[in-house]
């Protein structure tokens, strides 16, 4: 709207207080990082939608090893500024520059209780890569995230894991 704004030769100092008046008026409407027309609003939440539902169905046929989120986002057609509400509304959990679903990270800690980290014993990386059936690429991000949310310890050789946690938690403060 402010490339309008400017296009309509509109000084470019004023573009955005020409946006926040027609935002104010109510002919146009703020939503979800964007400026709707609000009679467009029910088809702009629609395709949304199916764009986050195709998102997440991608993300979850093959859960511990999924695909590069911007190539993803690419294919399906969910702008990054959607990416990022995924992530902060919690649908998605980021693990470097990797994103997998909450469950994801939950049976990833589950399986590491349930095989190499069982009964506390210590694991490398590369067995968890194997109880996970993944690659490293995604192995790593996975165990750094389980660490830095209390699920597994670190000691510079060898994981544990923790009791209690479930790996989606926020890392502590």
């Amino acid at each position: 709207l402010a490339g309008a704004a400017t296009a309509a030769e509109c000084p470019p100092a004023l573009a955005p207080a020409v946006v926040e008046h027609v935002v104010r008026t109510g002919a146009l409407r703020r939503f979800g990082g964007r400026i709707l027309n609000p009679d467009h609003e029910a088809a702009y939440l629609s395709a949304r939608d199916g764009r986050r539902r195709s998102f997440l169905d991608r993300l979850g046929a093959d859960p511990l090893e999924p695909p590069d989120p911007a190539q993803l986002a690419v294919e399906v057609g969910i702008p990054s500024f959607e990416v990022q509400h995924l992530v902060d509304d919690d649908a998605v959990v980021a693990c470097g520059s990797l994103l997998f679903l909450p469950q994801a990270i939950t049976t990833a800690a589950d399986q590491l209780r349930e095989g190499p980290g069982r009964d506390g014993a210590a694991f490398t990386a590369s067995e968890a890569r194997q109880a996970w059936d993944t690659n490293r690429r995604c192995a790593v991000p996975l165990l750094d995230h389980l660490r830095a949310t209390g699920v597994t310890t670190f000691d510079g050789d060898h994981h544990r894991i923790r009791s209690g946690h479930t790996g989606t938690d926020a890392p502590p403060g």
